[in-house]
């Protein structure tokens, strides 16, 4: 036998938080769940517990939406109380510079409070300006850890530009 619910809210029975939005047109969407995405470095810092030439950005020209609190002031990732599970993760960016010494990277870490892991570290070649480097990878993440998207400050930066690099995060579950 078939059953219908019909809600538009989905909540917690005490704490009157909403979970999930059910609007008239079918569209659920989840006000709470972590997520940020950021796009433009505008600064860069380093980073040298996780790796001598690790330098993380620390510092975004555009902030496009910040959910739970998910992206920290300082730049990078931190996971909120409560949100513990696993997470998209999205590193890409170019440089807008060419040259024998100016490889292209998009590296980064994973800080669990004792232990810095090395979650993506790629290059590209150096003889043209503009290839993009970094990708998009789903991980399990604790309540409290750390991500800090970067690059291999013996090389090129990531670029600038609002359209060239961009760190996003989504908790999946």
């Amino acid at each position: 036998m078939a059953s219908i619910l019909n809600v538009d809210q989905i909540g917690h029975s005490t704490s009157s938080t909403t979970a999930l939005e059910i609007a008239s047109n079918g569209l659920v969407t989840h006000p709470k769940r972590p997520i940020f995405s950021v796009r433009g470095r505008a600064g860069g810092t380093s980073l040298t517990p996780a790796d001598a030439n690790f330098d993380y950005i620390n510092s975004w020209t555009t902030t496009d939406i910040n959910v739970g609190g998910l992206l920290n002031a300082g730049g990078y990732a931190q996971v909120p109380t409560g949100f513990g599970g696993i997470y998209q993760i999205t590193w890409v960016t170019n440089s807008q510079t060419s040259g024998s010494l100016n490889y292209k990277s998009a590296f980064m870490y994973h800080y669990d409070g004792s232990t810095y892991t090395q979650l993506l570290r790629h290059f590209a070649a150096n003889d043209y300006s503009n290839y993009s480097v970094g990708t998009t990878f789903f991980f399990p993440l604790d309540e409290g850890d750390i991500i800090y998207a970067g690059y291999d400050d013996r090389y090129a930066i990531p670029h600038a530009g609002d359209d060239r690099s961009n760190f996003s995060m989504m908790f999946v579950g």
